[in-house]
C-alpha cells in the first residue's frame, strides 16, 4: 500500500492504472475522493457487497460502511450489503496525497461465518471431541446430536438431512435445523454428479437443483456431504451460510467435521449389520442347540486331535455321563467299545472319507453295555483340521421292536394251530360223551361206576367249554356298530342273571344316570362283555356265600363309562399285572380267556376296559363312545 501511495503522491497514474492495481489487492478496497465519495472499488469489494460498480460510484462512504459506538466506547464499523445482512468489519483508512485529497478504505472481515471465531481452537477441539464421542443408542439420536453440534459451532444459516426413498431423495424434517427453502425432495439424478464432500459459491457453475436453490435464496455458500444410513441407504448432509465463505483454514476445519458425521453414519451402519449378523448367528446358533437337544441321537463333537469338545442331552441320557464330565476327555476313553473307535472309523479320520454306519457296543456308567449305530462326519472334508462329529444310535428299541414281532408272529402262529386243534378236538369230546351217555344207561344204578362216569363227563363239558372259548378267542372280530341304548343293555343282561345271583344270595345294585345318549357299538359283542364281568363277579362271592354286586353307568365327557364292582377277597397283585392276558385266570375254574376275550371286545367297540382290585373289592371300568361325532 506505501507504493501505491507513492504513486498517488506522484501522479504518475491513472485511475484506470489504479483499479487495475486495487484489484491485484485481496482485501475489498474503495478509493474515496475530497468529497468522501467513492470513485474506485476493487472485485473484492464488488464480491463482498453484492453492489455493482453503477451502484457503488458516487456514493458516499459513510452510506456504504457505517460507525456505531458501543456503550463501552469502543467504535464498531458494520459493511451493509445488497440483500444480504451487514457485516462487522475492521476498518482501515489510508491518506494517499499531502492535500488529504484522495483516501483509501481497505475492508477486512471480522469473522468469515457470521459470529463463528474460529481462531478459538479450544471450542472446535472440544466441539469435535464431543461429536467423536456421540455414542446415542439410535441412529437418529446420533444425527440430531451432530446436527446441534454444526449448528452451534458454525451458526449454518442452513443445515438439514435428506434419505434416500425409493422415488429420490426426501428431507426428514425431523432432523433438520434449518432448511429455508430448498425442496423437500429431489430426484437421484441430481446428486448423481456430486462427489461425496463439495463445496459450492455464488459465482460459480450450479449444476443440481440444490445449488440452484441456494443461488436464487442469495446462499454464498453450499456445502453437501454424502453420508451412510442404518438401513443401506444414501443421504446427503446439507450446510451453508449466506455470507461467501473462502477461507481456506474454516473450510478444511468444516470438511473435517463433515467427514468424521459420515465415519459416524458408517459405523452406525456397520454396526448394525454387524448386530444383524451377529443376531442371526445366534438364532442359528439356537436352533442347531434345540435340534441337538431334542433330537433322539446322540451327538458327539471331536476335536480334529480326537478329543471330546461337547456332547448332546441324547448323549447324556445314553451312556450317563455329563457334558461337563467329558469335555476334554480322549474319545477312545469315553467311547469304550472293541475295536476302538478311533480304528473303526480309521478311514474317516485319516482321510476323511465318510463311511457307512458300524455296529458296535458302548459301555455305560453303571457297567452296562449299550448296543448301538455309530457314525462318524467331518464337519469339512476340505480342512485338514477340521472337527468331527459322531452319530450314534441306540438299537436297543429296535431290537425290542424285533423281538415282540417275532413273538406276535410266533403267537399268531400258534394261536391259529391252537384254533385248529380246538376245532379238531370238539368232535372226539362229543363222541366221548355220547359214549359216557351210554355207560350211563348200562351202569344199572351201580353207584362206583355213576361216579366215575359222571366225572368223566363233567371233565368232557369242561373240554368242550375250554375249545369253545379257544374258538372265540381266536375267531376273527365282525364289528357291527349302531347306536344303542346302553341302560336298556345293562338291564336286560341283568335280567338273566337275576335268578342265580338270588340262589347265590348275591345283591344286585343298579344305578343309571337320567337321559343317558346313545352309545356307539355292537349288541352282541356288549352283551357279551358285561356277561363276562357279572359271571365273574358271581363267580368271585360264591366262596363268601353271597355279597353285592353293583353297576354304576354315567356319562364321562365324550363318552359313557360303566362300573362293574364287587365286594369278593378281590385280586391278587401278581394276577392283576397280567389280568387280560390269555390263559391267566383268578379262578380254579377259569379258562383264562374270557376277560383276553373281554379286552377285544371292547376294544373293537372303541372303548376301554380297565380294574382296580384291592382287599375286600374288585371293579371294572368300561368306557364306550357316544354314538355319532367321528365314531365310526
Amino acid at each position: 500500500m506505501s507504493a501505491f501511495k507513492d504513486l498517488i503522491r506522484n501522479r504518475n497514474i491513472s485511475l484506470l492504472e489504479v483499479e487495475a492495481l486495487l484489484n491485484i489487492y485481496e482485501h475489498a478496497c474503495a478509493l474515496v475522493d475530497q468529497d468522501d465519495e467513492i470513485v474506485l472499488v476493487n472485485s473484492a469489494f464488488i464480491e463482498l457487497t453484492a453492489f455493482t460498480r453503477e451502484e457503488i460510484l458516487q456514493t458516499p462512504i459513510q452510506s456504504v460502511i457505517v460507525s456505531k459506538r458501543a456503550e463501552n466506547g469502543l467504535v464498531t464499523q458494520t459493511i451493509l450489503r445488497k440483500n444480504r445482512a451487514a457485516l462487522e468489519i475492521d476498518l482501515q483508512k489510508e491518506i494517499l496525497d499531502d492535500k488529504k485529497n484522495w483516501k483509501a478504505f481497505t475492508i477486512l472481515q471480522k469473522s468469515p461465518t457470521a459470529g463463528t471465531n474460529y481462531t478459538d481452537l479450544q471450542t472446535y477441539l472440544n466441539s469435535y471431541a464431543a461429536l467423536i464421542e456421540t455414542g446415542e443408542q439410535t441412529f437418529r439420536q446420533f444425527c440430531q446430536k451432530g446436527l446441534e453440534i454444526l449448528e452451534r459451532v458454525f451458526h449454518f444459516d442452513l443445515l438439514g438431512i435428506y434419505f434416500q426413498t425409493p422415488e429420490g431423495y426426501q428431507v426428514d424434517q425431523g432432523l433438520s435445523q434449518q432448511l429455508l427453502h430448498m425442496p423437500d425432495t429431489f430426484s437421484l439424478l441430481e446428486t448423481k454428479s456430486l462427489a461425496d464432500y463439495s463445496v459450492w459459491t455464488q459465482g460459480t457453475r450450479t449444476i443440481n437443483i440444490l445449488q440452484r436453490n441456494a443461488r436464487e435464496q442469495q446462499l454464498n455458500t453450499l456445502i453437501t456431504q454424502r453420508i451412510a444410513t442404518a438401513d443401506d441407504r444414501s443421504g446427503f448432509l446439507l450446510a451453508g451460510w449466506k455470507e461467501l465463505v473462502k477461507d481456506p483454514t474454516l473450510l478444511a476445519v468444516v470438511e473435517s467435521y463433515m467427514q468424521l458425521f459420515q465415519h459416524g453414519t458408517s459405523l452406525y451402519r456397520e454396526q448394525q449389520i454387524r448386530n444383524a449378523i451377529q443376531q442371526e448367528d445366534r438364532t442359528k446358533a439356537e436352533i442347531i442347540k434345540n435340534l441337538q437337544d431334542n433330537i433322539e441321537e446322540g451327538i458327539v463333537f471331536v476335536s480334529p486331535a480326537k478329543d471330546i469338545l461337547s456332547i448332546n442331552q441324547a448323549m447324556e441320557r445314553l451312556l450317563g455321563y455329563s457334558k461337563w464330565e467329558v469335555q476334554s476327555l480322549s474319545m477312545d476313553d469315553y467311547l469304550v467299545c472293541s475295536p476302538h473307535v478311533s480304528d473303526l472309523f480309521a478311514v474317516t479320520f485319516d482321510k476323511r472319507e465318510e463311511k457307512m454306519e458300524e455296529d458296535c457296543s458302548l459301555h455305560r456308567r453303571d457297567g452296562s453295555e449299550e448296543a448301538v449305530k455309530m457314525r462318524v462326519i467331518p464337519l469339512d472334508k476340505t480342512a485338514a483340521n477340521s472337527a468331527f462329529v459322531i452319530f450314534i444310535r441306540s438299537t436297543r428299541e429296535l431290537d425290542g421292536l424285533r423281538k415282540t414281532v417275532k413273538d406276535l408272529e410266533h403267537q399268531a402262529a400258534l394261536g391259529k394251530s391252537v384254533a385248529t386243534f380246538a376245532h379238531e378236538v370238539r368232535n372226539p369230546i362229543n363222541n366221548m360223551v355220547t359214549g359216557l351217555q351210554v355207560l350211563q344207561n348200562l351202569a344199572n344204578g351201580e353207584e362206583t361206576q355213576l361216579d366215575i362216569i359222571n366225572r368223566m363227563m363233567n371233565d368232557c363239558v369242561r373240554l368242550n367249554h375250554l375249545m369253545d372259548s379257544i374258538l372265540s378267542y381266536a375267531k376273527p372280530l365282525e364289528k357291527k356298530i349302531k347306536p344303542l341304548n346302553i341302560d336298556l343293555l345293562l338291564q336286560s343282561v341283568i335280567e338273566k342273571w337275576d335268578a342265580k345271583c338270588k340262589r347265590n344270595h348275591i345283591e344286585v345294585v343298579y344305578q343309571c344316570q337320567q337321559n343317558l345318549p346313545m352309545v356307539a357299538g355292537d349288541m352282541r359283542s356288549l352283551e357279551q362283555v358285561f356277561t363276562n364281568l357279572i359271571s365273574n363277579a358271581v363267580e368271585a362271592m360264591k366262596p363268601q356265600d353271597g355279597g353285592t354286586m353293583a353297576i354304576k353307568v354315567e356319562e364321562d365327557h365324550a363318552a359313557i363309562r360303566v362300573n362293574v364292582s364287587d365286594n369278593g377277597p378281590g385280586i391278587p397283585e401278581e394276577i392283576l399285572r397280567n389280568l387280560f392276558t390269555p390263559f391267566v385266570s383268578f379262578s380254579l375254574k377259569g379258562t383264562g380267556l374270557g376277560l383276553a376275550i373281554t379286552k377285544e371286545l371292547v376294544e373293537a367297540q372303541n372303548g376301554e376296559i380297565s380294574v382296580e382290585s384291592f382287599p375286600g373289592g374288585t371293579v371294572f371300568h368300561v368306557t364306550l363312545p357316544i354314538a355319532g361325532g367321528d365314531n365310526p
